[in-house]
């Protein structure tokens, strides 16, 4: 998964070789509108329809594609676009749903210039999600850039680490990292210690990955406001389950609804 990210330092923006002024900040949607979702392959994979949105300064258009349709096929390209009043693109989200295995995978979400920080990533994030629940999807597996590792934390990602070099590169990475507070680096020492005991095994155990992993969400929310400097400069493998989604129904739902979205998990 690919996140995209930058700073808009300036109160206006180039567009098409015009100066454009921003619109006033989001206010709260004064009605919500509830999606409608259609059978988009022959195997029963569903996709929310065309629906209104709202993000910080305007409103747009979320609309989402089912690119492989072919009878029989369980993998498919899934392709949502949010465009502005304009017709204007102004982010895409690509990723691979499994029918079959019940899994999300391969995302790539991209926010276009000049319109970043204005929520388009958070309302993809969310389009996601209810494919997630129409379709019964059990997880959403990424591959985290390293700079986008605190967004995909912030909507309830956690670490997915299961191989032993990876996590023992990770827990270097952190260990010496001397703009971090001392209790990081000696923590990831250790694990890194009890990890160099299992010999010359490719994958972690179920305790070893959940203990690391565990770690290193911890440490990802105890350094997401210095990032950049805290940031170990890989990717890093990520799942969002069902489950998580479930277990964090309230902030979910709230965004749903910041977004002028009538859906609830």
């Amino acid at each position: 998964m690919r996140i995209f990210s930058g700073l808009n330092i300036f109160n206006r923006f180039r567009q098409a070789g015009k100066t454009v002024k921003p619109q006033a900040p989001m206010t709260a949607p004064t009605s919500l509108t509830r999606p409608t979702f259609r059978t988009a392959a022959t195997d029963g994979c569903v996709v929310h329809a065309s629906i209104p949105v709202v993000y910080k300064d305007g409103q747009g258009t979320l609309s989402t594609i089912c690119d492989d349709v072919m009878e029989g096929v369980v993998f498919h390209h899934i392709k949502t676009v949010l465009r502005n009043a304009n017709g204007q693109q102004m982010g895409k989200y690509s990723y691979t749903m499994d029918t079959r295995g019940k899994e999300i995978a391969c995302g790539y979400i991209k926010t276009d210039e000049p319109f970043r920080h204005r929520g388009i990533a958070e309302i993809m994030r969310l389009s996601s999600i209810m494919e997630i629940k129409e379709n019964k999807i059990s997880k959403l597996e990424i591959l985290a850039l390293p700079n986008a590792i605190p967004f995909h934390s912030k909507y309830k990602f956690s670490s997915n680490i299961q191989d032993k070099y990876k996590a023992l590169s990770v827990l270097d990475s952190i260990a010496n990292k001397t703009e971090v507070d001392d209790k990081y680096k000696k923590a990831a020492l250790k694990y890194r210690k009890v990890l160099k005991k299992m010999g010359f095994v490719p994958s972690l155990d179920e305790k070893s990955a959940k203990s690391v992993n565990k770690f290193i969400d911890k440490y990802i929310e105890g350094n997401k406001n210095n990032w950049d400097k805290a940031n170990f400069g890989e990717g890093l493998p990520m799942i969002l389950t069902d489950k998580d989604i479930q277990q964090n129904s309230e902030f979910f739902n709230q965004l749903f609804q910041k977004h002028g979205i009538d859906y609830t998990v």
